[in-house]
């Protein structure tokens, strides 16, 4: 799971992200990576003429999103990487004084 400070995650970008993922690591499953977003809206704008942005000194819907699944499938990548085992465990907390 990853996610993004984003109004939403298209699936068209959630692809883009599972096909840069596959080409670096063939074995794993991207159909489990999913991308979320926080629902910002404030966020970058990822669709081309959906609002009026300036065209100088703004990154470009269409570059923008280029960018950005570039950034998150390289953090996905370096996170499997960089796994390490683990484990599930419950714990309890005593009641007070006995």
């Amino acid at each position: 799971m990853f996610s993004c400070d984003l109004v939403v995650i298209r699936e068209d970008f959630q692809s883009r992200i599972r096909n840069r993922v596959v080409s670096k690591l063939p074995g794993v499953d991207v159909q489990k990576l999913f991308v979320n977003a926080t629902h910002m809206h404030t966020a970058a704008v990822m669709v081309e003429d959906m609002v009026v942005i300036p065209q100088e000194g703004v990154m470009q819907p269409a570059k923008y999103v280029e960018f950005l699944s570039e950034q998150v499938s390289d953090a996905v990548v370096k996170a499997w990487q960089e796994r390490k085992p683990a484990g599930v465990s419950w714990g309890s907390r005593p009641r007070g004084p006995s």
